[in-house]
């Protein structure tokens, strides 16, 4: 039994040492993972999309998912097949014990199956479902043909409510119209009634010697 213990109390040095962060060798990763960069491209045989690091030098790594990828002899990390909607984090790593260097970030889209189809001819500058190749939210058949359904109604509804604000505009200037001359004209009607009964009443009167 004391040996047991004397023999963990010899390792347990060895053991903190192992787990120290290399502060020197950390700057110096640091430093380098400045010049790391990616891309990232879809491939519609896969389904998915692949994102390439670039300047993963020596004695870096990442991680993704839980699963460790190593640089290649070019210094390059590919991590393949991942879904469309992932949100992807990758953590970039030097080996000296310390904590990441860097992270990459990406939130990848959805392909949208339906861009260029016949389904979305016509609304190509209409609706965003249509006119982009890549969407937030998964484009499905149903979403799509609910979403032409309510923009061809919508712009029916328009059309029908310009009719009726057309009508009720021009009804609404003909009673003002009304309101506003009604009576003058009216006045100026029987004003001008009651001066031709007159006229022709003197008319006839001077005609008869009266």
């Amino acid at each position: 039994m004391k040996k047991a213990l004397l023999f963990i109390l010899l390792i347990i040095p060895f053991i903190a040492y192992a787990d120290e962060c290399d502060k020197d060798k950390h700057k110096e990763f640091l430093t380098l993972s400045e010049n790391i960069t990616y891309d990232n491209n879809y491939s519609k045989s896969s389904s998915s999309f692949t994102i390439t690091i670039y300047n993963v030098f020596d004695g870096m790594y990442a991680k993704y998912n839980k699963v460790t990828y190593k640089p290649d002899d070019e210094n390059t990390i590919t991590i393949e097949k991942i879904p469309g909607g992932e949100n992807v984090n990758i953590d970039i790593y030097g080996k000296d014990n310390c904590s990441s260097l860097k992270r990459i970030i990406v939130n990848e889209p959805y392909y949208n199956k339906y861009y260029g189809s016949s389904l979305c001819e016509g609304y190509e500058n209409k609706l965003l479902m249509c006119s982009s190749q890549f969407t937030s939210t998964e484009v499905t058949r149903s979403t799509l043909e609910k979403a032409i359904y309510n923009y061809d109604h919508s712009i029916k509804s328009t059309d029908n409510k310009k009719e009726e604000e057309t009508e009720e505009t021009f009804a609404s200037k003909f009673t003002a119209f009304i309101t506003s001359w009604g009576i003058k004209i009216a006045l100026a009607v029987i004003s001008t009634i009651f001066s031709i009964s007159l006229f022709n009443d003197k008319y006839r009167k001077v005609k008869h010697g009266i």
